[in-house]
């Protein structure tokens, strides 16, 4: 996973390592499905 900024420059440029890639991916992951379980949870009755 590599970050980058405008233009591809190597100064916004960002190498995440295998357990930082996964954690970014699993916090993303978790924070979606809790946003869809507490919008579920105020619609539905």
């Amino acid at each position: 996973m590599h970050l980058t900024g405008p233009g591809d420059d190597p100064r916004f440029g960002r190498d995440y390592g295998t357990w930082g890639a996964l954690t970014i991916l699993v916090t993303w992951t978790v924070a979606a499905l809790a946003a869809g379980h507490l919008v579920l949870r105020r619609r539905d009755a």
